[in-house]
């Protein structure tokens, strides 16, 4: 097969798991915010850091959950099916 193909099959997949990831966006940080996962500040040993850093507090982490999640779905489901 043509290397254009391979590249165009690559690119494709890539936007269908970007497309897929930016839809389960909203209910991940929905859920993420719901059971207070979020960046936590602590204040003692670097006052001067947690005063900067304290509008950062309650901000979701754990978006690589989504990544992972997306590629190994993806993964899996393109090999089950090829």
């Amino acid at each position: 097969m043509s290397d254009i193909f391979h590249v165009s099959r690559i690119l494709g997949l890539a936007t269908l798991a970007f497309v897929f990831a930016l839809a389960w966006m909203p209910a991940l940080i929905h859920f993420l915010k719901k059971y207070r996962l979020g960046k936590q500040i602590r204040s003692e040993g670097a006052p001067i850091f947690a005063e900067l850093h304290q509008k950062k507090e309650g901000t979701p982490t754990a978006g690589g959950i989504l990544i992972w999640g997306t590629v190994l779905l993806f993964t899996l489901l393109f090999w089950w099916l090829g």
